[in-house]
């Protein structure tokens, strides 16, 4: 049995969003994504947020209707993260590393994991700053759309909706 505290399975001493079973369901996500932005609805798409055990999830497409999952993990509180999920292409880096992105209008060095399963390989992005988390759930919760990485547009959906 695994216990969850933050965003870490205590057992296996892995980030909750690199489960087996959180890798399958982001598998799905993002394939269902595709099918949905191939058949011609990524300019209409709008993120719907599911919650589950104090973490907030919604897919997210880029501009070229690529899938990704959004994930932010205990929002509200001082251990608030965000994880952003999407498919890459190989090879993985070698080691973990950070990277500059950009989180609306400002440049954050965001930690960036790369795994490789099978065929597929998936690419996070962790925004670990509690302070900045919480206003990007503030905003979103305001309704405002969020662009990150200049490629990922995150609309506040069923947000406002969920507590």
């Amino acid at each position: 049995m695994s216990i969850y505290l933050f965003n870490y399975s205590l057992q296996a001493g892995i980030p909750y969003f690199m489960e087996p079973s959180m890798i399958k369901r982001m598998v799905l996500m993002m394939a269902c994504l595709t099918l949905e932005a191939s058949a011609g609805n990524a300019a209409t798409y709008a993120n719907t947020w599911q919650k589950g055990d104090g973490v907030l999830y919604s897919s997210v497409l880029s501009e070229n209707a690529d899938p990704g999952m959004i994930s932010i993990i205990l929002p509200g509180t001082r251990w608030a993260s965000m994880v952003i999920s999407f498919f890459g292409s190989p090879p993985c880096p070698q080691a973990h590393s950070t990277a500059e992105i950009w989180v609306e209008s400002e440049l954050e060095t965001l930690g960036v994991k790369c795994e490789t399963f099978g065929k597929v390989v998936i690419f996070s992005y962790t925004l670990a700053d509690p302070l900045k988390v919480n206003a990007l759930y503030q905003s979103l919760r305001a309704g405002h759309t969020l662009l990150i990485d200049r490629r990922f547009l995150i609309s506040p959906g069923n947000l406002r909706h969920l507590q």
